[in-house]
């Protein structure tokens, strides 16, 4: 009988010794595959990007009125002024129901929308819906490469700036919500695409869909990006908005850099 319990237990370690191997080069397969996707895509992007003439959004405003453009105020979801109570950990989960850490693996171009497909595999949820977790999503910057057609014509459809031919590509930038680059880890709040009145526009969900291979159940969009957004600086998180290092100790953000601060405990 004991012979045949330390026979069980050693046979019982084989099996577990192989499994933790099985799995650990599992982890490692995945790793490699994900660590060849990332350098062609950086490859191709990089490629896509080069030469290409560079054109900044909303250069006349200030630091404080680009960082108040747009934002939406998670108490009533409207646009308002940013107020730092809202960036308190326990205010920013409430009015944030949908945090996630993750590695952008792939940038797109969306030319005619003047936006930016990211795909994202999420590596860590703060906050929100785990059955993501270890999946990929997608999410849009409102910048990237495009024609300058798109980025200049009038609502009416009347080309407005002379000096580009209406067909040469451009790069739309954002000083303020730079497009984080392929392989950086970044946190963000998000919110999913359904959930948004952009959802209930047919011709926006029919180029998202059709043309560029977006599934909505894993489309989410970045909420707040110019506070909301943080990127992985060598070890620790930072916001990804360069303008807040020209605001550093800066009382208004107070409760923004303490949630910085709090990633990265």
């Amino acid at each position: 009988m004991k012979k045949i319990s330390i026979s069980l237990i050693f046979l019982l370690i084989i099996i577990l010794a192989i499994n933790i191997t099985k799995f650990n080069g599992t982890k490692e397969a995945n790793k490699s595959e994900n660590s060849e996707e990332l350098v062609k895509n950086e490859v191709q992007w990089k490629r896509l990007t080069k030469d290409i003439p560079q054109i900044a959004y909303h250069d006349n405003l200030s630091l404080l009125e680009k960082i108040q453009m747009n934002y939406e105020n998670p108490k009533d979801g409207h646009s308002s002024k940013y107020e730092d109570k809202f960036s308190l950990k326990d205010h920013f989960y409430t009015g944030n129901p949908t945090i996630f850490e993750g590695v952008i693996l792939n940038l797109e171009p969306m030319s005619e929308m003047v936006e930016t497909k990211a795909t994202i595999l999420v590596k860590k949820v703060w906050h929100g819906d785990q059955s993501v977790k270890n999946k990929r999503i997608y999410t849009v910057f409102r910048s990237g490469i495009t024609k300058a057609k798109y980025a200049f014509s009038s609502i009416e459809g009347e080309y407005l700036n002379k000096k580009f031919d209406p067909d040469q590509k451009v790069l739309m930038v954002r000083k303020d919500i730079p497009v984080p680059k392929i392989g950086s880890v970044i946190i963000g709040s998000f919110k999913s695409f359904k959930m948004t009145s952009e959802a209930y526009d047919s011709t926006r969900q029919s180029i998202y869909g059709n043309k560029y291979g977006i599934k909505f159940d894993q489309f989410y969009l970045l909420k707040n990006p110019r506070t909301n957004l943080w990127v992985k600086d060598k070890k620790r998180f930072v916001l990804n908005n360069p303008e807040f290092k020209k605001l550093k100790d800066n009382i208004e953000f107070k409760n923004l850099y303490a949630l910085t601060d709090y990633w990265n405990e």
